[in-house]
C-alpha cells in the first residue's frame, strides 16, 4: 500500500501548541490580529507586539489595515499584493498562494455605517500547504482555534457560524486581503 505524502507546509509555527497565544492574552490582549500576523510571517506574538506597538509594547486591543499594513513593515516583511474588497471566491482560486492576511468583514445592519462595520471585522492568516510540487490543501491559522491550521473548508464550514456578531445577517466576506512575500520549502 502507498501513502500518500503529507503536506508540507513551509514556515507555519503553531505558536508552541496556543500556549504562547494564552500567554500572550493574558499578559497583553493579544487577539485576532496579532496571530494572523505572526501565523502569515512565521515571526512570534513578541516580535508582533513590538511591531504593532512600535516598541512600547502598549497594543490598543485592536488590529486595522494600516496597523498590518506598519507591522508588515517594521518586520521588514513585504507585501506582494494587496486587494480592497476581493471577492470571497479568492479563497477558492490559486491566485494567493504564498502566506496571506485576510480580513474578515461579518455582515450585519452595521455595513451602512463604515465605523460600526469597522467595530465587526477579524483577522486570519492563510496558506497553502504543498504536496510534492503541487498546491495541496489550503489552511487557515484563526486565533480561536490557537494550536493547530485548521482546513479552509472546516474553518469556512464551523467557525464564521460561531463568531457571527449577535444582530448579523449571518454572512461574511473578505474586506481586505494582503499576499506577503514567501518561499515554500519541501
Amino acid at each position: 500500500m502507498t501513502s500518500l505524502p503529507m503536506p508540507q507546509i513551509s514556515r507555519l509555527p503553531l505558536l508552541c501548541g496556543g500556549r504562547e497565544v494564552e500567554a500572550a492574552y493574558d499578559e497583553w490582549g493579544a487577539n485576532c490580529g496579532p496571530l494572523a500576523i505572526a501565523a502569515a510571517t512565521g515571526r512570534s506574538l513578541a516580535e508582533v507586539r513590538s511591531a504593532l506597538t512600535k516598541g512600547s509594547g502598549r497594543f490598543k486591543g485592536y488590529t486595522n489595515v494600516l496597523d498590518v499594513q506598519a507591522a508588515l513593515r517594521w518586520l521588514d516583511v513585504r507585501a506582494i499584493r494587496t486587494w480592497s474588497k476581493p471577492p470571497t471566491s479568492l479563497l477558492e482560486r490559486d491566485l494567493v498562494v504564498g502566506p496571506a492576511i485576510f480580513m474578515i468583514q461579518w455582515g450585519g445592519p452595521w455595513m451602512r455605517d463604515p465605523r460600526a462595520a469597522a467595530r465587526h471585522r477579524h483577522l486570519i492568516a492563510f496558506r497553502y500547504g504543498w504536496i510534492g510540487p503541487k498546491l495541496g490543501p489550503r489552511w487557515v491559522a484563526d486565533v480561536n482555534i490557537p494550536d493547530v491550521w485548521c482546513s479552509l473548508d472546516a474553518w469556512a464550514g464551523q467557525i464564521p457560524r460561531l463568531l457571527a456578531p449577535k444582530g448579523g445577517d449571518g454572512t461574511w466576506s473578505i474586506g481586505w486581503a494582503c499576499q506577503l512575500e514567501g518561499t515554500r520549502t519541501t
